[in-house]
C-alpha cells in the first residue's frame, strides 16, 4: 500500500503593519492567499505580524515549508530573503514576494503582474531560478543604496509624513527645499575590488544588477543573476545636478548619460572623507552612518519563481 503524497507546505509571512496591508481587510487577504494555494496542491500557515517578529518566526518554518511568500513593503521583503539565503541546509524554500509595496521594484523586475493576486497565481504556476541578492555592512538589499541628497531629501518627506501638527509639517517642507537646493557635494574614497579613486558627488547609486532603462518611471533591471553589483558615480553636485540625474534616471537614461560613470564589480566600499556622516538608503529606509559602507553581490542566493518571458 503506497502512502499519500505529501501535500507542498506554504508559509505566509504578512507585515500587518505595512502601509498597504494595514489598510487592507486581513481576513479578505488571508482568503486571497488561500484560494490558488489550496487548489494548486498546499498546504498553508499564516505568520501576520510585524516585521521585526516575522524575522524572528521565519527560520522557526524551516525546513518544513517549500514556499515563503511575503506580504509587505520593501523592507519586509528584503528582510524575509536574508533570512531565507542564510537558512541551513540545501533545501531552501522557494521565495514568493508579492507586489504590496510602492514601487515594487524587485517584483517588476522578476516579471511578475503588478495586481498581487495574478502574481500569486502565475508564481505557483511557475518553474523556479535564482537570483542574486546584495549586502552593504552585512543587512541585505534586494534593489539598491542610495548615497547623499536622495537619503537627505527621503529623510525631510519622512519627517513631513509623520508630523502630527501643522508647524512641524511646515518645518519638514522647509527641511526638504533646503536639501533640494542647497544640496552640495561630498567627498568619498570609493574601491572597487582592488581599484580605488577619490570622488566628490552629491549623488552615487549601488544597486544589484545594473540597471536597463526604465518602466513607468522606475528603473527596471533585465536581470538579477549577473552576479555583480553596479556602482553609479554621478556629476551631481548642487541640486540641479540632482534633478537632472532623478529625470535620467526615471527616463531610463542614467546608465548611458554622459554625467554618470557606471561601473562593475563584486566587491565595493565608500568611505566618508570630509568628515560629514554618510546619509544613505537602503531599499528606500533611510539611515546613517560615519563608518564605510562595505558592499557585497551574494550570487544565485535566492531561488524564486521564473516568469515566463513577455512577447513583444
Amino acid at each position: 500500500m503506497t502512502s499519500p503524497a505529501r501535500l507542498k507546505k506554504a508559509v505566509a509571512f504578512v507585515n500587518k503593519h505595512s502601509g498597504r496591508v494595514s489598510s487592507t481587510d486581513l481576513h479578505m487577504l488571508r482568503e486571497e492567499v488561500h484560494k490558488p494555494l489550496i487548489a494548486s496542491g498546499f498546504e498553508v500557515d499564516f505568520v501576520l505580524d510585524d516585521c521585526p517578529a516575522l524575522m524572528e518566526a521565519a527560520p522557526k518554518c524551516h525546513p518544513d515549508a517549500d514556499y515563503y511568500i511575503v506580504i509587505g513593503g520593501d523592507g519586509t521583503i528584503a528582510a524575509l530573503a536574508d533570512i531565507v539565503t542564510r537558512l541551513p541546509g540545501e533545501h531552501k524554500p522557494v521565495f514568493l514576494p508579492l507586489p504590496f509595496g510602492t514601487a515594487n521594484m524587485f517584483t517588476r523586475d522578476l516579471g511578475f503582474p503588478v495586481d498581487p493576486w495574478e502574481a500569486l497565481e502565475a508564481a505557483l504556476a511557475a518553474e523556479t531560478t535564482t537570483v542574486d541578492i546584495a549586502r552593504v555592512n552585512g543587512r541585505a538589499f534586494l534593489n539598491n543604496v542610495v548615497l547623499g541628497t536622495f537619503a537627505e531629501v527621503a529623510e525631510a518627506r519622512e519627517n513631513f509624513r509623520v508630523a502630527d501638527n501643522l508647524h512641524d509639517k511646515a518645518m519638514s517642507l522647509i527641511e526638504s527645499a533646503d536639501a533640494l537646493f542647497y544640496s552640495s557635494e561630498h567627498r568619498y574614497r570609493v574601491q572597487m575590488d582592488n581599484r580605488s579613486e577619490e570622488v566628490s558627488t552629491n549623488t552615487i547609486i549601488v544597486s544589484n544588477n545594473a540597471f536597463h532603462g526604465s518602466v513607468d518611471g522606475v528603473p527596471h533591471r533585465d536581470h538579477l543573476d549577473a552576479g555583480m553589483l553596479a556602482v553609479y558615480l554621478t556629476e551631481a553636485h548642487d541640486g540641479f545636478g540632482f534633478l537632472a540625474r532623478v529625470a535620467e534616471a526615471v527616463m531610463g537614461g542614467l546608465s548611458s548619460s554622459d554625467s554618470v560613470d557606471v561601473r562593475e564589480c563584486k566587491r565595493c566600499s565608500i568611505a566618508p572623507r570630509d568628515g560629514e556622516p554618510i546619509h544613505y538608503t537602503v531599499d528606500g529606509e533611510i539611515l546613517e552612518s560615519e563608518e564605510p559602507l562595505i558592499f557585497e553581490i551574494v550570487p544565485g542566493a535566492l531561488r524564486v519563481p521564473l516568469m515566463p518571458a513577455v512577447e513583444e
